[in-house]
């Protein structure tokens, strides 16, 4: 008894010991976001479920057939976004997208489907029991591995504050604009505000639950997710090797990785999108009602998160519909063409939210591209041709060299031939990097002798997609994502069947796993480079300095406003596009190739007003209280897009005069941060009063 006692004393003793050393170390030396990852970590998980759960909830009615628990893992993770997605536009419709209502929307359907999120829960635990405990040939070890560490990379680079461009200029700002409206809200100035927003209603959730960081980490789980319906899909079809293979194959593209820490939409269209080529094969096999009606829904989903998927993902559905449907099961014209017409009213139903709300704003339900049959009350109207010829295309530029007779047929042919390797070879746009594993492999497909009909497919699909983008898409590579599922598949079954066929197993996986490894370096140098997550994590960088080391030189002002200025406050940005991290109403001007001299609101007023008088009466009228300026930010893009030093360079004398009286004048400087400043418009100043 006496041993027993001493034995507890001494442990107490080296446990409050341990207490003091990690208490006193973690005082001096802070992880000061160790709560914050953790609680939105944590969140993450929670969404996971709650998605699921709906997802399962709602797909118990169709009495679907699973062949994995991955599978039913991944229809209900898509079924329950696109529910969630449909509720939260029913309320920013009707105007109430409060933080409140849409978490007390949460909370009521968790407990609705409590009991599916226990099924998941339990059933979840178990497979990775088992996972965990049977057996793994070299190979399978291995390439698990690499799909773990991309995993923990990519997480870990996602565990930071939105910095992202697009993110701030629209993909977080629109939604937090509608959240802070507390509905839908018509946003002329920002040419990407009607643009379809699957992506941004789950970006609401995420920042009503817990803020910018949780809608990033909401971005960055569609990769995993991709990876593990790609594995499901191929595992059903093929077995468990090729699974494996082709998820970690795509899972360990640089482009897939460096999209997923920031903050944007195309891995939501390409597991949308992949997710619809999958129930249609599944209905071409089992001839089940439920699949067609699922892909189209899944189809649906996906042109709803962005307007490319129609191209990428409708349009290649339907063309295998077709083969399919002519050539395969022989039948009808007319038969082919009531399943293609058939197909195409499931995802117009399921896309027509976005239409109706374009309708009803601008009068033309594909805002912002206009056509002849659509009179768009919008002004600023972009049609097909006059956005190829801004942001870019090599096929569309020689097609108007050769119809001017500049360019020669030849060229354009080896424009197209050359694509796939000019692809490889250079960066096309944020996380344009392929790597080469596929200009590699593929070819080894045309060792294999008999096809299966599934892998055709899926290379029809694949060729598609790529060849769709190359004609008819900017060059921006990540418009191209949804190939990359059944390229990894592809790929994975050629060299599966290749370690059957020849005595080559051990090479062709040491092969495999020295591109995977530098695929890994290759993004462990943009994560150390660029993405810069760990002073953020593991030391003691605050929000503030890691988004002025990314460039975001505007928050400390932002934030500083957020905290002071009235709530009723008005705020004119001035050389800057990203609208995100402000709490205020505010305006801004975000065109699609950066800033159009027609919306500047600012140097317009001074061209059009004939006094001081007139030009602050104009900015009363507007509610417009205080002005931040961007001067970095001015300067470039007042060089880039007008050919100026400045917004406020004018030809003409008098309204140089009249700029200049304003600004020192009439406008009193409240913060100035980084070459930002905040100034409020002093109205008690004008002449007359």
């Amino acid at each position: 008894m006496h041993n027993r006692y001493k034995d507890i004393i001494k442990t107490s003793l080296i446990l409050l010991w341990c207490i003091a050393c990690i208490a006193y170390f973690f005082r001096n030396f802070p992880i000061i976001h160790l709560f914050e990852v953790i609680l939105n970590v944590a969140t993450l998980l929670l969404l996971l479920l709650f998605f699921i759960a709906l997802g399962r909830f709602t797909l118990k009615h169709f009495q679907f057939k699973w062949n994995s628990f991955t599978e039913e893992f991944s229809f209900s993770f898509a079924t329950g976004t696109g529910i969630f997605i449909l509720l939260t536009i029913i309320l920013a419709s009707i105007k109430l997208l409060y933080e409140i209502a849409i978490v007390l929307l949460f909370i009521i359907i968790f407990i609705m489907i409590y009991k599916d999120a226990k099924y998941f829960v339990t059933k979840g635990y178990n497979k990775f029991s088992e996972f965990l405990s049977y057996k793994k040939d070299f190979n399978e070890k291995i390439f698990i591995s690499f799909i773990v560490i991309a995993i923990i990379l990519t997480l870990l680079s996602a565990l930071t504050p939105p910095f992202f461009y697009d993110a701030l200029s629209y993909h977080l700002a629109v939604p937090q604009k509608h959240l802070l409206n507390h509905g839908f809200i018509f946003l002329p100035l920002n040419y990407f505000s009607n643009f379809p927003a699957n992506l941004g209603m789950l970006f609401t959730l995420a920042i009503s639950l817990s803020g910018g960081l949780l809608a990033k980490l909401t971005s960055w789980v569609y990769a995993p997710l991709t990876a593990l319906a790609v594995y499901s899909f191929a595992k059903s079809f093929w077995g468990k090797q090729v699974g494996i293979l082709s998820s970690v194959l795509f899972i360990s593209i640089p482009g897939i990785m460096i999209l997923s820490t920031l903050t944007s939409i195309d891995l939501a269209v390409t597991f949308y999108s992949f997710m619809s080529l999958y129930s249609i094969i599944y209905w071409f096999k089992y001839c089940e009602k439920k699949w067609f009606i699922f892909a189209g829904i899944f189809c649906g989903i996906a042109i709803g998160t962005k307007y490319t998927a129609v191209l990428v993902t409708f349009f290649t559905v339907e063309v295998l519909l077709f083969l399919h449907i002519s050539f395969v099961k022989k039948k009808s014209i007319l038969t082919v063409l009531k399943y293609c017409a058939s197909f195409g009213l499931i995802v117009l139903i399921c896309f027509s939210p976005w239409l109706i709300k374009n309708t009803i704003y601008t009068n033309n339900p594909l805002h912002p591209f206009s056509f002849s049959l659509f009179k768009s009350n919008s002004t600023e109207i972009n049609d097909y041709n006059q956005v190829m010829q801004r942001i870019g295309n090599p096929i569309h530029k020689w097609f108007y060299g050769y119809r001017n007779k500049e360019s020669s047929l030849l060229e354009g042919i080896k424009l197209i031939l050359s694509s796939p390797w000019r692809i490889t070879m250079t960066i096309n746009g944020a996380a344009g990097k392929t790597g080469i594993i596929f200009l590699i492999g593929l070819p080894f497909l045309f060792l294999i002798k008999k096809k299966p009909l599934y892998i055709r497919y899926l290379l029809l699909f694949s060729g598609s997609v790529f060849f769709i983008w190359v004609l008819l898409l900017p060059w921006m590579l990540r418009f191209a994502f949804p190939m990359f599922p059944s390229l990894s598949i592809i790929l994975a079954y050629s060299f599966v069947e290749l370690w059957k066929s020849y005595p080559l197993k051990k090479w062709i996986t040491l092969g495999i796993s020295i591109v995977l490894t530098y695929n890994l370096v290759l993004f462990f140098s943009e994560m150390t480079s660029i993405l810069r997550p760990f002073p953020y994590l593991f030391s003691n960088q605050s929000q503030e300095e890691f988004l002025i080391s990314h460039g975001v030189n505007y928050f400390p002002v932002i934030e500083w406003a957020n905290n002071t200025i009235p709530q009723n406050s008005k705020i004119l940005f001035i050389g800057e596009l990203r609208g995100y991290y402000c709490k205020r109403e505010y305006i801004l001007h975000v065109g699609i190739d950066g800033i159009d001299e027609e919306k500047l609101i600012l140097r317009n007023l001074i061209k059009k007003s004939n006094s001081i008088n007139e030009l602050l009466q104009e900015l009363n009228s507007s509610g417009i209280t205080h002005i931040i300026i961007n001067f970095p930010e001015m300067k470039r893009l007042a060089k880039a897009y007008l050919s100026l030093n400045s917004y406020f360079d004018f030809r003409k004398k008098e309204k140089n005069e009249l700029a200049r009286e304003f600004f020192s004048e009439y406008l009193h400087p409240l913060v100035s941060k980084h070459q930002v400043i905040l100034y409020e418009i002093k109205y008690t100043n004008i002449k007359g009063k």
